[in-house]
């Protein structure tokens, strides 16, 4: 199953892989399908080896026009990319098949009849030491009749007739577009909600981001929601507040709280020149965050601030002793020292001990500070405790599973602290993955790996006064901003042998468009029911996503983020 630790130290070397040499897609080897007869795919075969860093392979199939095809491609190790290129030999499609993570297979209806390659490579530069061993196998093919009677049953099916005539058609993503009367319908739908939460499938989606800042403006601007709380780290979020304030360059503002993959990307551009203009008026757009991680620019100045509160306020703590253990585990903690080298690990007394000074500097702040400022070191005392039980309990034995849930529990404590105590009777918009903002976790094969997840908590607080929307698309890309630029995943329509919700919606004729799940359960419709829908890791999965979500914002073609210049 997938780790998400294991993900972030991924995602974290290529990252840092941003030489020239890792940045193009001259950090694989392509392989070269002419002049060789290449091992064929087929429904009866297994293709199988191994690939080492630097090298690829090409794998054949000849198909004919219409002809549709759906490979499944494994690793053991580290990760590889998968390709398919035309007769030709233009890459068509591309996915990333990850040891540790979801990943979609090569999914193509044939635009022509010959030869089709399957290209297998890892790059030369990779943070995993065993040598991938793959397997590829073609799970379905379909001639170009059947695929084609498949294309007119799909039109032909009443579920798109219905969407057709009630998914609310939405005529715009673009930020700049401030005529809000295609999202004046949101009025009714959202009457009585106190807070918001706007998902995404993959955090590589640049048009998501769009779509998420448009949204965002008119609940600020027509619902009177005036808060905007990230899926970043409740301390480093302040900060962030802070220097949207002060601050002359809007961009670094803004990092100092959230992650990069947001950040830095060119289509956050709008959204963080809207938050620095409405920072300096009468009617701000105010910045939270809810995470217990350390994130942003402003993670390491946690335990320096945190000094200087205690001092100012007189309030005896370990923390204000740099020698003390709880102190360096902290200090520790926040740097990344553990995880770089796990044999400077706190002992487990150790830990216990740190954890403990937390709570009892927290409750020792409520009784000599109980004020707004206390309230809030109170409660990231609180939250950095469970982090770094979490995490260095994650060091040790790998309890992915356990540091999944109890992320997704604290930041349900964090984010309800901030809606019914930092910031009563105000109305809040969130910004997360929609892993953490559907509710009733088990409904969903990640979910149910998961636990628990952190609108279910919010859920369980707030019932129908919170609200949560999954953003989801047909086609197009995707591209984590901490990869190198030439990595984009494919957003790969059709992998189910089951229509999906975005290919109806696509046969509808939708471009972009806003489905309510929670109405269509309440009268009974089938989108209160079971179906297929790809809204959590571009991956399809049957399920009654009406239980995990109140609504899914459609957005036909997916582009992918890009890094500001």
């Amino acid at each position: 199953m997938p780790t998400v630790v294991l993900l972030v130290l991924a995602f974290a070397f290529l990252g840092l892989a941003t030489t020239a040499s890792a940045q193009t897609p001259g950090a694989f080897r392509a392989c070269d399908p002419s002049g060789q007869e290449l091992p064929r795919l087929s429904l009866l075969s297994i293709q199988t080896g191994h690939l080492p860093p630097g090298k690829s392979t090409c794998l054949g199939l000849t198909l004919q026009r219409g002809e549709f095809i759906r490979i499944s491609i494994d690793t053991d190790a580290g990760f590889l990319r998968a390709r398919i290129l035309s007769p030709g030999h233009n890459p068509l499609q591309v996915t990333w098949i990850w040891s540790f993570f979801p990943s979609l297979p090569l999914v193509i209806e044939a635009p022509e009849s010959g030869l089709y390659v399957v290209e297998l490579s890892v790059p030369s530069r990779v943070p995993f030491k065993e040598v991938p061993t793959y397997k590829v196998q073609m799970l379905d093919r379909q001639p170009a009749a059947a695929r084609a009677a498949h294309g007119k049953n799909v039109r032909r099916d009443s579920r798109v007739a219905w969407l057709r005539d009630f998914a609310q058609r939405v005529r715009s993503i673009a930020p700049s577009d401030t005529d809000f009367g295609d999202l004046e319908f949101l009025r009714e739908v959202l009457h009585g909600t106190r807070v918001v939460l706007l998902g995404e499938g993959d955090h590589g989606g640049g048009s998501d981001v769009l779509a998420k800042t448009r949204l965002t403006k008119f609940l600020h601007e027509r619902m009177g929601f005036d808060v905007v709380a990230f899926e970043a780290g409740i301390h480093s979020t302040t900060a962030a507040w802070r220097a949207l304030q002060t601050e002359s360059d809007p961009r670094d503002a803004l990092l100092k709280g959230v992650f990069g993959i947001l950040g830095r990307s060119a289509q956050a551009e709008s959204l963080i020149q809207y938050l620095f203009a409405r920072a300096r008026t009468v009617r701000p757009l105010e910045v939270a965050g809810f995470d217990s991680q350390f994130t942003g620019t402003a993670a390491k100045t946690l335990l320096p601030e945190l000094q200087e509160f205690l001092s100012k306020r007189g309030i005896s703590s370990p923390f204000t002793d740099s020698q003390a253990m709880p102190t360096r585990a902290l200090a520790g903690t926040i740097e990344g020292q553990f995880a770089q080298d796990r044999s400077t690990l706190p002992s487990l007394a150790e830990q216990a001990q740190a954890v403990e000074a937390l709570h009892a500097t927290a409750l020792e702040i409520e009784r000599r500070a109980p004020d707004r400022e206390g309230a809030f070191w109170a409660q990231v005392l609180r939250s950095t405790a469970v982090q770094i039980a979490l995490l260095l309990d994650n060091l040790r034995s790998n309890s992915n599973r356990e540091y999944v849930s109890g992320r997704d529990r604290q930041m349900a404590e964090n984010l309800n602290w901030l809606v019914n105590t930092r910031y009563t009777g105000r109305k809040v918009i969130v910004w997360a993955h929609t892993s953490h903002v559907m509710r009733n976790p088990e409904t969903t094969s990640h979910g149910r790996v998961a636990g628990y997840s952190m609108g279910h908590g919010v859920w369980q607080a707030l019932g129908n006064e919170s609200f949560a929307i999954g953003l989801t698309s047909y086609n197009g890309t995707t591209h984590w901003l901490t990869q190198p630029d030439g990595y984009d995943q494919d957003v790969i329509p059709g992998q189910h042998s089951l229509s999906e919700f975005e290919t109806m919606m696509d046969a509808a004729g939708h471009q972009m468009a806003f489905v309510n799940l929670r109405a269509a359960r309440a009268r009974g419709d089938w989108l209160g029911g079971r179906f297929v829908a790809s809204a959590l890791y571009l991956m399809p999965e049957e399920a009654e996503w009406s239980k995990a979500l109140d609504a899914l914002f459609f957005i036909r073609t997916q582009e992918p983020r890009r890094r500001a210049r």
